[in-house]
């Protein structure tokens, strides 16, 4: 296969693949800090970017638009597990989060592989997205928060409601595209 231009956005997502493998291993080696804190902001202008060309330049793909939001969850779960290695949270938060995202990825994956059903990120998706991202940051790059973890916690429990409701908007986009189909 030849790559051309039209694969670069689904360059960049495989790019943040890899950058999530580096994140984990840099954030379990050193901890919190201001080196993981970096790679998590070039993952996320990553995130920004790939979707920007694909828009901009009309080279949204199917392939793009299933292994994106894969990627962006393979993010959650590898965060989460690593405040919880590091003891940031508790259990429950890890568990919340990576039940969900894994329950998200196996949904996708059914609806997108026999229904030929793809369901595009929206708003409600990124707005829990940027939430996430501004509690993750945070909790990186402050030695310190007030509360300390029960703070964190509660921050994280707030930040999976916000993906819970995104997650319902998502199931409920489904739905009606399922009915579409059947009609």
């Amino acid at each position: 296969m030849k790559l051309s231009g039209r694969h670069i956005p689904n360059i960049i997502t495989a790019c943040r693949f890899v950058l999530i493998i580096i994140f984990t291993s840099v954030f379990l080696k050193n901890g919190k800090g201001l080196v993981p804190a970096i790679i998590l902001l070039v993952i996320g202008f990553s995130d920004i970017l790939d979707g920007f060309i694909a828009r901009r330049w009309g080279l949204v793909t199917r392939l793009g638009a299933a292994l994106d939001p894969l990627v962006d969850k393979c993010l959650v779960v590898a965060i989460m597990l690593c405040f919880f290695i590091t003891k940031t949270v508790d259990p429950l938060i890890l568990i919340m989060f990576a039940g969900k995202d894994l329950i998200m990825i196996a949904g996708g994956f059914v609806a997108g592989k026999f229904m030929d059903i793809v369901i595009p990120a929206n708003m409600f998706g990124k707005i829990s997205a940027v939430i996430f991202f501004i509690i993750v940051f945070f909790t990186i790059l402050l030695e310190d928060i007030p509360g300390g973890k029960t703070t964190v916690n509660v921050m994280f429990t707030l930040s999976f409601l916000s993906s819970f409701f995104a997650s319902l908007r998502y199931t409920f986009i489904f739905m009606k595209k399922k009915k579409e189909i059947k009609n």
